[in-house]
């Protein structure tokens, strides 16, 4: 197992997982699904651009709003921060207004 993937594992999300749980009222099956998806997007985020299915951009969306947490973990996991980019082109955006994230490096 590489020093990246080791790290990503390490990674301590609970307190990501339960507020997600009590904001969204996800179970904690949900939660934890979402979590093991998030931990697969930071792995392939590590090495190369990556955009996120929607559980887990927002799951991501919630590790960066714990700001100090986000950027000790980045460091720690990967060794980076992940800087996170809304993507506005190619048709990324759906009529809600809603628009993909991606990774910029």
């Amino acid at each position: 197992m590489s020093s990246v993937q080791n790290g990503v594992q390490n990674l301590d999300l609970s307190v990501i997982r339960q507020s997600l749980m009590r904001k969204l009222s996800w179970s904690e099956s949900q939660a934890e699904a979402a979590e093991a998806a998030y931990r697969q997007f930071l792995l392939q985020a590590s090495e190369q651009s990556a955009s996120p299915d929607p559980t887990v951009d927002v799951f991501w969306h919630e590790h960066i709003l714990h700001t100090k947490k986000y950027a000790e973990d980045c460091a720690a996991a990967i060794g980076h921060f992940l800087h996170h980019e809304p993507s506005l082109t190619d048709n990324t955006c759906g009529s809600g207004g809603g628009c993909k994230s991606k990774v910029a490096h």
